[in-house]
């Protein structure tokens, strides 16, 4: 459409894709306490997938993550925000089973 210039089959186009998105269900809302896990990481490739990963395998959803890189020194702090204080220690369970450091902080 955008190589031969037809605006209008684009605009239609466009306005279908904004249909269907607008369609597409939302994420189910959930209460419950949340809590903080804060890892000690190095700064290396695949630490975030086998974090993820690991915490995946034992059933916890995450609802947030984000990554707190140290200024020097090669490492950082993943914060991992879980609903619930079952999943959560479930989830540091299994992060200190594979060598994982795990401070829990509830927010």
């Amino acid at each position: 459409m955008l190589a031969v210039g037809d605006e209008t089959s684009l605009r239609r186009s466009l306005a279908d894709a904004r249909a269907a998105r607008r369609d597409l269900p939302g994420k189910e809302t959930v209460t419950g306490a949340l809590v903080e896990l804060h890892i000690p990481i190095p700064d290396r490739p695949g630490v975030l997938a086998e974090v993820t990963t690991t915490v995946g395998a034992v059933g916890v959803n995450i609802e947030d993550l984000g990554i707190e890189h140290a200024p020097v020194g090669g490492r950082g702090t993943l914060r991992l925000a879980i609903i619930g204080f079952k999943p959560a220690g479930m989830a540091r369970d299994a992060l200190e089973a594979v060598g994982y450091e795990v401070l829990e902080q509830p927010l």
